[in-house]
């Protein structure tokens, strides 16, 4: 802000598709009174060629870290709330020898919305999320495969809503929306200051001062 340049944290998942069209739905009051927002984000580590990832010294966390910035931060940023409460279970603890590679967090929102995550380096490629509310729940899973039809499924007193969304790369949607803050001086979706929230959750989640 000082410098006058433009800081944008690389939180590229806001970008999917749809995510966009869930943080929507709920935005426009389509579940009610949110009760509960909770993820799943995993995959098998050992098939990704990221040694470092494993070296505690280095990757400076485990799935918390890596996987678990990205479900917060998405949470936060579908739902519209701050998280203000986190309660961690890690296997194993993460330490300046071990990584962790699979964690449960319990969250509270600071409306009194609860939640749970489940992080792992050890399952097989998944990545959901689910909200509930006083008229209905929406949930949808594989969300993150980019140039993909993703299936949203809304249920209210109606029934069960199939909703169909195509993401684009989003990789690239991001790359762009950079380029154009930049260009034309337009607002950052993803500033900075998202990232150093972000990495106060996590060092709250490690007990690091």
């Amino acid at each position: 802000a000082r410098h006058q340049v433009k800081l944008m944290s690389a939180f590229v998942m806001r970008f999917i598709d749809a995510i966009q069209t869930a943080k929507e739905l709920i935005q426009n009051d389509l579940l009610g009174e949110l009760s509960y927002a909770g993820g799943i984000l995993g995959i098998d580590a050992r098939l990704i060629k990221r040694d470092w990832l494993e070296d505690p010294v280095i990757s400076s966390g485990g799935v918390v870290a890596d996987l678990g910035s990205h479900l917060l931060d998405l949470l936060e940023f579908i739902t519209g709330r701050r998280i203000v409460k986190l309660m961690p279970v890690l296997q194993p603890e993460y330490s300046k020898k071990n990584i962790d590679k699979n964690a449960v967090i319990s969250l509270e929102f600071e409306s009194g919305t609860i939640g749970t995550l489940f992080l792992s380096f050890t399952i097989l490629r998944e990545s959901g999320l689910t909200f509930r509310g006083s008229k209905g729940k929406l949930s949808l899973q594989n969300f993150n495969r980019p140039e993909t039809e993703v299936e949203l499924q809304l249920t209210t007193e109606r029934g069960t809503e199939k909703i169909q969304v195509l993401n684009r790369n989003y990789y690239a949607v991001m790359l762009d929306h950079f380029s154009r803050a930049i260009l034309f001086d337009e607002s950052i979706l993803t500033p900075g200051e998202s990232g150093w929230h972000n990495q106060q959750l996590i060092d709250r989640i490690y007990k690091r001062k």
